[in-house]
């Protein structure tokens, strides 16, 4: 027997979920923050191919936007410019970037 499976990555999505619903409230999430527009723009975009790539649309409406947002922190806290960082995020951001060798 056998199933003639190729070998093409089948994902999940969840039809409950709406994609653009998860991305408003992950922007206002991390706007919420403290982070301004600009920031959070960019954040969004460098995060989203890691939705495909680790399988967010699978899953539920509320772990989508949690793995999404803190995605989108992290990269932040590593990338984004230091006058735009909040206050509470600069002793995160100057310890994360000392460990990836930055300045």
């Amino acid at each position: 027997g056998g199933s003639g499976t190729s070998g093409a990555v089948v994902v999940d999505i969840r039809a409950d979920v709406d994609p653009e619903d998860v991305e408003r409230k992950t922007w206002q999430a991390l706007e919420k923050k403290g982070f301004g527009v600009k920031a959070v723009a960019a954040a969004m975009a460098a995060t989203k191919p890691a939705v495909d790539a680790e399988g967010d649309r699978a899953e539920g409406f509320n772990e989508q936007k949690r793995r999404r947002t803190n995605r989108g922190l992290d990269w932040l806290i590593l990338n984004c410019e230091e006058d735009d960082l909040p206050p509470q995020f600069r002793e995160e951001a100057q310890l994360q970037r000392k460990k990836r060798g930055g300045k």
